[in-house]
């Protein structure tokens, strides 16, 4: 008997400590926004399927918009930050995002991001110019490819 309450009194802490840093999750995903970007995200691709089928009644676009909600991504971000991050680790983050550089990061790290995905992209197209140039340079090339063997 003693041993059945003593794991069950371990199962009940353990529960209480997960919900806790289910909390604290939670709490940094509100701090970062981490949620309400991705719907945001979600919202834009929708208005790029409302561009792409004008004849479909904008009461279904304004019905699946409705449906796009924050705490459905959390929901899925959640086990994550369990994985990847201690108790103390989601308390350190959540001091971090609430200090004025936290805050600040924030606000700009989605237009960093913006603008990193641009210079990757211009990044990559030279270093694919160049590795073309030099395997044109070495004949490895063709300009144009020779026709594919027939079978």
């Amino acid at each position: 008997m003693k041993k059945l309450l003593l794991i069950g009194s371990l199962f009940l802490y353990s529960l209480s400590f997960a919900q806790a840093k289910n909390e604290k999750i939670r709490e940094l995903l509100t701090l970062t926004g981490a949620g309400n970007l991705g719907a945001t995200y979600a919202k834009q691709i929708l208005t790029h399927f409302k561009s792409a089928y004008p004849s479909v009644p904008e009461k279904v676009w304004i019905d699946f918009s409705n449906e796009i909600k924050a705490s459905d991504l959390e929901d899925l971000i959640l086990p994550l930050y369990h994985k990847y991050y201690t108790e103390k680790d989601i308390d350190d983050l959540i001091v971090f995002y609430k200090s004025p550089v936290g805050i600040k990061t924030t606000k700009i790290l989605p237009q960093i991001m913006l603008e990193s995905q641009e210079a990757g992209k211009q990044w990559g197209s030279k270093i694919a110019e160049k590795v073309i140039k030099k395997l044109k340079e070495e004949n490895y090339l063709q300009d144009p490819p020779p026709p594919l063997p027939s079978k």
